[in-house]
């Protein structure tokens, strides 16, 4: 099985009067849904092995944050612009790319995070699925999960696991 993590970056700041959208910072609410993530992600072993990370400044800040709580050996992490800027397709040839068979965690925008959550999954648990149809908030996690391995998954093949939230 291959597992799959997708991660709306947590709440951000708005952007400031001539400041370029790329670095904005998360709020204090941000910072701690991320913190409050990584408790859930590590008691229900929702842990990574490797990390795409947009190299937009929130996105680097939710996975210091979420970071700080998980456990075990340090994922390898790769900062990837085209999650910053790119469509649905940059991240699934990321993934495509990924040098691991475990699990993979991307940390990304909307609206591509929704848009590949609902393209990638087929069916899945009823609550995570009315979940992912309700929209995909700042720091929402899906845990999806396939039989194909990274280079060969593709629309509709996965099963939602899990549909995460900071508070629930």
């Amino acid at each position: 099985m291959y597992r799959l993590f997708l991660l709306r970056h947590a709440e951000a700041s708005p952007a400031k009067p001539g400041g370029a959208d790329i670095d904005r910072p998360l709020t204090e609410r941000g910072r701690q849904d991320a913190i409050a993530l990584g408790e859930r992600m590590r008691a229900g072993e929702h842990l990574p092995a490797f990390v795409f990370c947009s190299s937009a400044r929130r996105t680097q800040e939710t996975w210091q944050a979420l970071a700080s709580q998980l456990a075990g050996p340090v994922p390898q992490i790769l900062n990837a612009h085209e999650l910053y800027r790119g469509g649905i397709d940059d991240y699934r040839i990321l993934i495509a790319s990924a040098p691991t068979d475990g699990p993979i965690l991307v940390i990304g925008h909307n609206p591509v995070i929704t848009q590949l959550a609902s393209t990638l999954v087929r069916d899945g648990d009823p609550a995570a699925m009315k979940r992912l149809t309700a929209g995909f908030p700042t720091c929402g996690l899906a845990t999806i999960d396939f039989a194909e391995s990274w280079s060969h998954i593709g629309p509709r093949g996965g099963t939602l696991a899990a549909f995460l939230l900071p508070g629930s």
